[in-house]
């Protein structure tokens, strides 16, 4: 070290306190650098004979650009450390108030300090007064770290205090083997960028990269395979359940051999992709199995989404077959695509089919995802991962005969998979919800199946929550899992006050075949659920921008490697090529999620938000960029940028902001309306002159305005009664704009079922047992809503003392 110093020109201190910020630098992933250096004054020789500690703490501020080098590192600190030297005398309160920091700061301007002092310290001679060195101990930490070198003629010693409220004494312990292991990587190559020197002692890197791995699976047939073995051990067992039908396992298959039959006269075959778009019903698990029973990749659509968008996967898919029903064929292209249609054209009964026997390597099935370049993602998975799909479910909560699913997930959301195939697997019943989440007859649904198995995403559970019928639904339940968003706390302890069932938290994208990791029975405590640890055969690594784990704690990428990592992105190769790469910290071939997270000490995952614009709104995964193209494909925009917000209701909503020329906000939405889900519809347009930039010509986010304020549609009357008044204010809370008139549609005025559940919270709290969850569907206008409270007060008894539907008495008290 002092010898890399002297030929830079620095003294060691000033290399000791580089390499600090070097560490910093890494451990944040801040380029600009400020700590706290103490300076002694006593060089004026005026205060040579006082007695007294004369030093001052001044600020050192080190910028390190990406590729900068320790070497550099250690010029660019000698200047900052010269610079604040020659301003030593300037009392530290002042350059806090010149710097304007705000009153009440904690440790303004930086939170870590550097102390470097020569050992021995003050000496006498024989005839001068005794001297000894004394450290009493402090109660407090001034600063969240503090590094106190001490320096003699052989070595130097490094101390750290630490405020225990930010770290314990084992984090601490690895920023010791941190700061160790990068200066001796530093100083054995000092022209090395700083981006590329290792942090991990070995011991970690051996820690972190089991840490990393989840359970081995071992190579299992494929899932036709699987549910054909139960059909043989449990013919008369009930498979499927649908409303009032059933089908048993015997039934099941021999259904799916006689489809797949017709699907490969029809010109199925292995890498030929099906479209599968069938109704929630009975049918939906049969036709998914059937397409893998004939050798083809399901492709699976929504019949309810828009043909628009419909069109748009059948053509990227390059399907020239589909299985659907009479209602659902016209929703699809009528050219180039034969279909076969399950309540017209099925084939007789007869002579079983073999099944097809699938390679490991063969395509499984495709599901499409928002795309940032406006096209939709064609995620290609394979069988030997969803086969793999099946162990990690096993690990996650067993089940088994006499146990049932109720799937209420959407058939292109993947979570789906785990509903309509794994029970299949295990001999349980797979009862298809025909309302699905936020719709009436869940309820009904609930009680009828009675289910032991429950999946939603931590958006649907609050709209589960908020209904009395369907939350006493939940109370039987074995296992509730959650997935597709972030999980709080608060909504664990939810959960805990409607159902005794163990819940379960995972993650995972698209292209990781569901689920990549998982974290059960979480803490209700925490203010955000971490997303635990790898699901079995997955290799899930937090990395740096140069491919390397990072410590514990320290935020990085997230990648995902291992059983479950798609093939790629159908007919994208290049998107292919950036998203999948090899990285041997993930065991080879991985995805990079673009999701940032960090691991903790214990190996437990917290997931920490996006690297890029992709949002979550309700679960399903939104590219603004997909929704900004949509919008500019009309004649009259000629901009247009879309971000997410949290509306009133605490809800996420995406926003959007065009440049259109004579067309209106209604037009615009309807525009989207016509080709997007419904998840990616805006709450709002708002209409602008230009788009807002920053100098370096960039949208400037932070400088678009507030959704402009939506008045009721032309022909709306302001309410007229109390009851109107009323609901419409609840109403401008829920949706941030006022004014809405008596006939104004809540859905159409930028509502959906997340915010109908706000709504309903509030006009609960105004009016409790006025109306039901489930009547808000069909009483969508002000005027409807305000007439059914009025009607409900009218005939609601009046209890004592004025007690009614405002009273005292009519009110829900939890405790």
């Amino acid at each position: 070290m002092r010898a890399l110093c002297r030929a830079e020109g620095v003294g060691s201190a000033t290399g000791l306190l580089a390499a600090v910020c070097a560490l910093l630098h890494r451990l944040s992933g801040q380029r600009d650098v400020c700590v706290g250096m103490p300076v002694s004054r006593r060089d004026d020789p005026a205060l040579a004979e006082v007695v007294g500690m004369l030093v001052n703490t001044v600020p050192v501020r080190v910028d390190l650009p990406g590729e900068t080098t320790f070497r550099e590192a250690l010029r660019r600190t000698g200047r900052a450390v010269a610079d604040a030297v020659a301003h030593g005398d300037l009392p530290f309160d002042e350059i806090v108030r010149a710097a304007d920091v705000p009153r009440g700061a904690d440790t303004p301007l930086f939170r870590v300090l550097v102390g470097h002092e020569r050992a021995g310290g003050p000496r006498a001679d024989d005839t001068g007064p005794a001297v000894r060195e004394l450290r009493p101990p402090f109660p407090t930490a001034r600063y969240d770290l503090s590094y106190y070198f001490t320096e003699d003629a052989d070595d130097a010693a490094l101390s750290v205090e630490y405020r225990t409220a930010l770290f314990d004494p084992d984090r601490v312990e690895r920023l010791l083997g941190h700061f160790r292991t990068l200066l001796t990587a530093a100083l054995a190559a000092p022209d090395r960028p700083l981006a590329e020197l290792p942090l991990l002692t070995p011991e970690e890197e051996r820690e972190t990269a089991g840490l990393a791995t989840g359970t081995r699976v071992e190579a299992r047939p494929p899932v036709t395979e699987q549910i054909a073995d139960r059909a043989r051990r449990t013919p008369d067992a009930v498979a499927v359940a649908c409303g009032d039908t059933q089908v048993t396992y015997a039934g099941l298959m021999d259904r799916v051999r006689r489809l797949a039959a017709r699907l490969r006269e029809l010109g199925a075959g292995p890498e030929r992709p099906v479209v599968v778009a069938v109704p929630r019903s009975a049918d939906l698990p049969v036709a998914l199995l059937a397409v893998l029973a004939s050798g083809s990749a399901f492709v699976p659509v929504d019949p309810g989404h828009p043909p628009a968008h419909l069109a748009r996967v059948c053509a990227d898919s390059g399907a020239r077959l589909a299985v659907t029903t009479t209602a659902a064929r016209p929703a699809l292209p009528q050219d180039g695509l034969r279909t076969l249609l399950l309540d017209a054209e099925e084939p007789p009964p007869g002579s079983p089919e073999p099944i097809a026997v699938p390679e490991p390597g063969r395509l499984a099935y495709v599901l499409y995802t928002s795309g940032s370049t406006g096209r939709p993602k064609g995620v290609m998975i394979e069988h030997r991962s969803l086969a793999g799909l099946m162990a990690v479910m096993d690990e996650v909560d067993p089940i088994g005969p006499g146990d049932t699913w109720l799937a209420t997930s959407s058939v292109t959301f993947d979570v789906c998979l785990a509903e309509l195939l794994w029970p299949l697997t295990r001999g349980a019943t797979v009862a298809v919800s025909a309302a699905g989440v936020g719709r009436p007859g869940l309820a009904g649904e609930l009680r009828r199946f009675a289910p032991t198995h429950l999946q939603v995403t931590p958006s649907a559970a609050r709209l589960l929550l908020a209904d009395r019928d369907t939350a006493a639904g939940l109370r039987g339940l074995r296992a509730l899992i959650l997935a597709g968003e972030p999980l709080t706390g608060r909504l664990v302890r939810e959960l805990a006050r409607a159902t005794d069932a163990r819940v379960h938290n995972l993650y995972g994208p698209t292209e990781a075949t569901v689920y990549a990791t998982h974290h059960a029975d979480p803490d209700p405590e925490q203010a955000a659920v971490p997303i635990g640890r790898p699901v079995a055969g997955a290799v899930v690594q937090v990395l740096d921008e140069r491919g390397r784990p990072c410590p514990p704690g320290v935020p990085g990428e997230l990648w995902i490697g291992g059983t479950g990592v798609a093939r790629g992105y159908l007919g994208q190769p290049e998107l292919t090529r950036q998203r999948f790469t090899d990285a041997p910290a993930a065991g080879g071939r991985a995805y990079r999620t673009g999701d940032l997270a960090r691991r903790r000490t214990d190996g437990v995952l917290e997931f920490l938000g996006r690297l890029d614009r992709q949002v979550k709104v309700r679960g399903v995964r939104v590219e603004p960029a997909q929704v900004e193209r949509a919008l500019e494909e009309h004649p009259r925009v000629r901009q247009a940028v879309v971000t997410p917000r949290t509306g009133p209701a605490g809800i996420t909503e995406l926003i959007a902001y065009a440049v259109p020329a004579g067309c209106d906000e209604a037009e615009l939405l309807a525009h989207l309306r016509a080709r997007l889900p419904q998840a990616m519809v805006p709450a709002a347009v708002v209409a602008l002159d230009r788009i807002p930039l920053t100098r370096n010509g960039k949208t400037d986010f932070a400088a678009l305005p507030e959704p402009t304020v939506r008045r009721s549609a032309p022909g709306d009357g302001p309410p007229r009664t109390d009851a109107q008044r009323a609901v419409a204010s609840l109403w401008a809370e829920v949706l941030g704009r006022p004014g809405p008139g008596t006939d104004a549609d809540f859905f159409a005025s930028g509502g959906d079922s997340l915010k109908l559940v706000a709504l309903y919270e509030r006009l609960e709290s105004r009016w409790p047992g006025a109306l039901r969850l489930a009547e808000l569907f069909d009483l969508t206008t002000v005027a409807a809503q305000a007439e059914a409270v009025e009607r409900r007060a009218r005939t609601t008894p009046a209890g004592p003392e004025g007690a009614g539907p405002e009273g005292a008495g009519a009110r829900r008290v939890e405790l």
